[in-house]
């Protein structure tokens, strides 16, 4: 294993890039940054591989990247797992290929972008843009707004305290908690919101579901419409949309729509 440390103990904005392997941010208080990388499986280019990687602060910018072009003998190299530990409220822009993307404690703000891998965050208490091609998306809490965009990959967020928009083809998405506006769009994933609370939510699929719960006591307004599947609410919505706390439109060509009021203990 190789390892670095630099003495730093205020946030930080980290800018990490690994191909394939596996990536794992720790935000925590400390008084030192930690870089430890490793091969995932030893190989006898593992020294040369690693002498590769630029690892470095500068003032507030921690930089961990791998090259991207490379020989033909490393490009079929295995992949590395990173752990970078970095004072609680760092952003972070990571990038990767094929490797997954951990992150534990408190971020700052959270740009991921990977191919296949997956992407999972316990808090952001800035804003975060979370892009995969087929990997999963899971973050718990996130205190500003979320741009979430997979093709395949599933979505799952738990409370979000700013605007969201979530896009997927065949994807499901997972919101626990909306206190602000949401877009979410997919052709053919299903769509489940357990508590919606004020804003404009739009949500829209071809052949997926959509189910959404509305917080207790909040007025709203009711735009639903699918062309052939079954549509059922068990709200009274109100008829002027100027005296409402969330205007609710769903759209699905086939699949069914279902709006319901969230229960206390759902919160």
């Amino acid at each position: 294993m190789s390892h670095w440390d630099f003495a730093r103990s205020e946030p930080v904005e980290a800018y990490v890039h690994v191909i394939a392997g596996s990536v794992r941010i720790i935000a925590a208080p400390t008084e030192t940054i930690t870089v430890d990388l490793e091969p995932t499986r030893p190989g006898r280019h593992d020294d040369e591989l690693i002498s590769h990687f630029t690892v470095e602060l500068v003032d507030d910018r921690l930089e961990v990247s791998e090259p991207s072009e490379q020989t033909t003998w490393l490009r079929h190299h295995s992949g590395f797992d990173l752990t970078v530990t970095v004072p609680t409220g760092s952003c972070c822009l990571v990038s990767t290929v094929s490797a997954s993307l951990e992150c534990t404690g408190e971020l700052g703000a959270l740009d991921a972008k990977t191919a296949s891998g997956s992407v999972e965050a316990a808090t952001i208490a800035g804003p975060a843009i979370l892009n995969t091609v087929s990997g999963r998306i899971e973050v718990a809490d996130i205190t500003e707004s979320v741009t979430a965009k997979t093709a395949s990959g599933r979505v799952g967020l738990g409370r979000v305290g700013g605007d969201i928009n979530v896009g997927t083809v065949s994807g499901r998405v997972e919101i626990g908690v909306a206190e602000a506006s949401v877009a979410a769009q997919t052709a053919t994933g299903r769509v489940q919101i357990d508590r919606l609370i004020r804003g404009k939510a739009e949500i829209s699929t071809v052949s997926g579901s959509i189910e959404a719960s509305v917080a207790p006591g909040a007025g709203i307004y009711l735009d639903l419409a699918s062309i052939s599947g079954r549509v059922t609410s068990d709200l009274q919505p109100s008829p002027d949309q100027g005296e409402v706390d969330l205007n609710l439109k769903c759209r699905s060509a086939s699949g069914s729509i279902r709006i319901g009021r969230a229960v206390l203990a759902d919160a």
